[in-house]
């Protein structure tokens, strides 16, 4: 067998033998994820037709042709790309943590695979001639192994977790950092490879906004090209296809008004500095790197043998190997000005320039802090390339010490991999997330079809239950105010139930106490970590109808015009007074006959802040006189509202009791007024007996 076969074929057994334990462990002892879960959801609407009524319930917002999401589901951002690769296979795989890993763990091999290309190209036959082969093996084929062996936290999430995004951002990332390679040194005539980096680069940045400074990278590298014919041919080139990747982007941003606005803030130059090199350069980045891992992103567990007092040494010379790499760029960079006369840039350059620009852009976001690690991956991701150009330019000492360098971190990652392992094959590890078909099982057991549990637990319960169950969550938990899918489904139903595990966003302990404090009697189930409740009733309340909105006439002191929407059925119609809050402004609500009016139900969804303080109600008696009803009811909204013998949290109401009647018409008065808001109303819904 010839030789290249066959170190190819011992390349293949790495990256894939060390994946699959990684794959394996993980499949067997981390739990399925929200996150995850979803993923898989879109891919399999994406699969199915249209028609479908489970696809409709996702379309919220709606996506391209009623169809096809633009973003992620119940979140203002990415564009799910993931789930569009996994769509022709996914139906075919088994819901489970290996059906849902799988596609990204594969994205996961393709990134490693493209890193080794990127690795080999940085050792150019010109410029390793005068390396025996023995040292060129030691040198090249170690930063092949530190790719084929990376940063822990790179490892977990090419695919033993890969949360979204992550997957396609590195896989995505590095074709168009070679294609980009590929593209200098092929001739201006052909424009595929510009077209094809910046296809893939923009589709990278669509899909998560970490890609942006990619998209800057790969676009500048191309657009300067060698000389003038491959500068307007590429730019050209990669433009159009930077405009294709990114159509998914713009697309959102102008069809759902503050789509990718809640993650792209960033801080003042003051603060970001003072935390870059503490904790940011000698604590967050060495751990990014290999030196130890947390036991999942976010975590703050951290398995390694590396005591945590040498943390630091790893930040250290990280930037003291990219002063060098910044240092070399600069002065290879005039080289070929002055050779070629033009700006020519490379792979290696933009890799270098984007590993600083990573660190900076981490200090500067809002979403900063000293745990969140996998906002630095592409500096980990960049760094065996950095390495390999560094070696592949020294010589000497240098080279050697280099050598040294990279095989030491091979053995850091491969030791702080195997503790991470050890990690997550104790008994009780389970990844954070609740194992949710248990809970399936039992409300397919009891009947109940429809549910609300809490962000993480919500879209597992869906996956693992198909088409017998619908579950939302109670609210946005994630982005309040956001649409987000099943919720109107389950709102309206009858005999839906709570299914809430272990967590924070919506503990079982204050469903608990809401609903005694409201008055609701319910039963309590549990399946494996999961409490149910379910059988809600309100005994100690009157029973009472909606009247018709159609026979009410609705009459305002203010903006008159948009006064229906009072009493149209529909919540998301909003009357608003257009002035500031004063005493005295009123809302009268006219009866076609005499009526018993036993609540009225304010509702502010979407405009909680635009209440007055206190109202005043008055009731119009059969004779025409006024009394009355109620006076100075403060503001305070109900934990919930309950409709159809559920608690319905997505509802945003104040009841208030009048127990008028046979009266004619109420009227509603600020009696203290919110300062300098306006007075905005959803909906009034009048009940009687």
């Amino acid at each position: 067998m010839p030789k290249n076969i066959t170190k190819i074929l011992i390349l293949l057994m790495l990256i894939l033998g060390w994946r699959a334990v990684f794959l394996t462990v993980s499949v067997q002892h981390i739990n399925l994820s929200g996150d995850e879960a979803i993923r898989s959801l879109q891919a399999i609407s994406i699969a199915q037709p249209k028609e479908s009524i489970r696809v409709q319930l996702e379309q919220e917002p709606p996506g391209l042709f009623g169809h096809y999401p633009l973003l992620f589901m119940a979140q203002p951002y990415l564009f799910p790309i993931e789930s569009y690769i996994s769509a022709p296979f996914i139906r075919s795989l088994p819901r489970s943590e290996f059906g849902s890993r799988l596609i990204p763990a594969i994205m996961g091999i393709i990134t490693c695979l493209l890193g080794v290309l990127l690795v080999n190209a940085a050792f150019p036959k010109t410029e390793t001639r005068h390396i025996a082969n023995n040292q060129n093996f030691l040198h090249r084929y170690g930063v092949i192994l530190l790719v084929v062996f990376p940063s822990t936290l790179l490892l977990v999430l090419q695919g033993a977790y890969p949360l979204p995004s992550y997957p396609a951002f590195m896989m995505f990332g590095l074709l168009s950092l070679w294609l980009a390679e590929r593209n200098r040194i092929t001739s201006w005539k052909n424009p595929f490879f510009a077209f094809a980096a910046g296809l893939s680069v923009a589709l990278a940045a669509s899909n998560s906004l970490l890609a942006l400074p990619l998209v800057a990278g790969i676009g500048t590298m191309i657009a300067v090209g060698r000389n003038w014919r491959t500068a307007l041919v590429g730019s050209l080139s990669c433009g159009l296809g930077i405009g294709l990747g990114l159509f998914p982007y713009f697309l959102a941003k102008t069809m759902y008004p503050g789509a990718h606005a809640a993650v792209s803030s960033m801080v003042h130059w003051d603060v970001a500095l003072k935390r870059l090199w503490e904790p940011a350069i000698t604590f967050t980045l060495p751990i990014v790197l290999g030196m130890r891992c947390p036991i999942l992103p976010g975590w703050e567990e951290l398995p390694g043998i590396l005591p945590m007092n040498l943390l630091s040494y790893g930040g250290y010379l990280w930037v003291l190997l990219i002063i060098c790499a910044f240092g070399s760029s600069i002065y290879l960079f005039f080289q070929r000005l002055f050779r070629n006369r033009w700006p020519e840039i490379t792979v290696w350059d933009v890799v270098t320039g984007l590993s600083v620009g990573y660190l900076l852009i981490f200090v500067l976001s809002t979403r900063f802090g000293a745990n969140e690690f996998r906002y630095l991956m592409p500096v980990a991701l960049f760094f065996p390339l950095v390495l390999a150009r560094l070696l592949s330019i020294s010589k000497g000492m240098v080279r050697n010490g280099l050598a040294v360098i990279v095989w030491g971190l091979v053995a850091i990652n491969l030791v702080t991999s195997t503790a991470l392992l050890t990690a997550w094959l104790h008994k009780d590890f389970d990844g954070g997330f609740a194992d949710t078909r248990p809970a399936v099982g039992w409300l397919k057991q009891e009947g109940i079809k429809y549910c609300y549990s809490s962000y993480m637990d919500t879209y597992t319960l869906n996956y693992f239950a198909g088409d017998k169950l619908i579950c939302a969550q109670p609210y946005n938990q994630r982005f309040p105010g956001w649409p987000y899918p099943y919720g109107k489904a389950v709102d309206t139903a009858s005999n839906a139930a709570f299914v809430l595990g272990p967590s924070k966003r919506f503990p079982h302990s204050r469903l608990t106490r809401e609903l005694q404090e409201s008055g609701v009697q319910f039963q309590v189930a549990s399946a494996a970590s999961s409490i149910i409740y379910y059988n809600f009733t309100k005994p100690n309340e009157a029973i009472t109808t909606q009247i018709n909105p159609v026979a009410i006439k609705v009459t305002t002191s203010h903006h008159q015009e948009d006064a229906d929407t009072l009493s149209d059925g529909i919540l998301s119609h909003k009357w608003r007074s257009r002035e500031a809050q004063k005493k005295g402004m009123w809302i009268n609500l006219q009866f076609v006959k005499p009526t018993n009016v036993q609540q009225l139900k304010f509702y502010y969804n979407g405009y909680t802040h635009d209440h007055a303080r206190s109202l005043d109600i008055s009731a119009q008696l059969s004779d025409g006189s006024w009394k009355q009803v109620a006076h100075d009811i403060k503001w305070r909204l109900q934990h919930f509202d309950f409709i159809n013998n559920q608690p319905v949290y997505n509802n945003r109401v104040q009841n208030i009791s009048v127990q008028a009647k046979q009266i004619k018409a109420i009227r509603i008065e600020i009696n203290k007024p919110n300062p300098g808001r306006d007075w905005t109303i959803g909906e009034i819904k009048v009940q009687v007996l």
